[in-house]
């Protein structure tokens, strides 16, 4: 009898265990990361190459962190059909012994992917917090003029692929670059932070 009274109070533990497990997991994933405050307008001594005529697009991002595949996916489906992408430098953080090929795994391919792409690697993501940013997948990009365009995440979640506002904040961003605007799109950053993609 005592065994029949346990069934039931041990299913409505399993399912608020289940329960509580799952709000925490989405919680987890719709949390924006931090930032610092992004240059308005591309810094004189910025060590990267300025913006050209066609305008400079930065993928801030962590090897190890699974945001990033999720990351590029989104910005190749904010590119599809754009007829003049700016230039592309994907920034990975890295140690000072350089990325190890183990690291690179499928990125290497998603970066081979997208137009007129640069891999510029960034012990410490000392260079990347010259430009805000402190968490993996942050995206800028920079009119002609060195005048900030995006910045933000593309992704509408941790790791998660598929349309949401701030990629169309971004193709916006891209299709409207040679044009003369006064506010750039602004977007949370879903990722890991850069200085630890485990947490």
């Amino acid at each position: 009898m005592a065994r029949r009274r346990l069934i039931p109070f041990a299913l409505v533990c399993w399912v608020a265990c289940a329960v509580t497990g799952f709000v925490l997991l989405a919680d987890h994933a719709t949390q924006p990361g931090e930032t610092l405050v992004t240059p308005s307008v591309w810094p004189a001594k910025a060590p990267f190459t300025a913006p050209d005529e066609r305008g400079t697009l930065l993928v801030i991002a962590h090897p190890q962190c699974p945001c990033t595949r999720a990351t590029l996916a989104e910005l190749s489906s904010a590119l599809r059909g754009n007829t003049s992408p700016p230039r592309i430098e994907v920034v990975l953080m890295a140690t000072q012994e350089g990325l190890p090929l183990a690291l690179r795994g499928d990125l290497d391919a998603r970066i081979g992917a997208l137009p007129d792409a640069h891999v510029i690697l960034d012990p410490g993501a000392r260079d990347a917090k010259q430009f805000g940013a402190l968490t993996s997948g942050h995206v800028l990009l920079y009119a002609a003029d060195g005048t900030l365009r995006f910045s933000g995440g593309i992704t509408g979640s941790r790791g998660h692929e598929g349309g949401n506002a701030a990629r169309f904040a971004l193709t916006e961003a891209l299709a409207s670059l040679s044009l003369a605007l006064s506010d750039p799109q602004v977007a949370p950053v879903y990722g890991c932070p850069l200085a630890d993609p485990t947490s």
